[in-house]
């Protein structure tokens, strides 16, 4: 996700390894109906949005993509405080790397903080020594993520 992302940053915590990384507002792919994709696309010049947000939660000891219940993500502007929302990620398929993310909206470029969410995943961990479930959900934040505005 770094290799395009214009910032970005990654945390372990327990079970979990988390990516966040912001780009410029993009087109996607997402998954209908549970049978196909589609392309979502908009006027590039609309400015209805002007950065795109993704989190990836991966299993910390595996490296495996969790797809996870419930992912969300929080912007906060670092320099007065002021919560932007909470908004759901989509699922994004990715050639090399599934995430979840969506597009926003954002005032000006700078620096925010976000909090990644999602609820624990509803089944065993893979592998016969990893057993047990996933044992809690996630709200982990991320400082000083610079957004750049704006549109691939």
């Amino acid at each position: 996700m770094f290799k395009q992302a214009n910032d970005g940053h990654q945390k372990e915590i327990d079970d979990y390894h988390v990516v966040c990384a912001v780009e410029y507002a993009e087109a996607w792919w997402f998954y209908r109906d549970g049978k196909n994709f589609d392309y979502k696309y908009e006027e590039e010049l609309s400015a209805k949005h002007n950065c795109h947000v993704e989190i990836a939660p991966v299993d910390a000891r595996t490296g495996r993509f969790l797809p996870a219940p419930n992912v969300a993500a929080t912007l906060i502007e670092e320099d007065n405080g002021q919560s932007l929302g909470k908004a759901g990620e989509h699922f994004m398929w990715h050639p090399w790397l599934y995430h979840y993310g969506d597009n926003w909206r954002v005032p000006h470029g700078g620096n925010y903080r976000i909090i990644a969410h999602f609820d624990q995943p509803n089944f065993r961990r893979y592998g016969r020594t990893a057993g047990r479930r996933f044992t809690h959900a996630v709200d982990l934040a991320f400082g000083h993520i610079h957004i750049k505005t704006g549109e691939k």
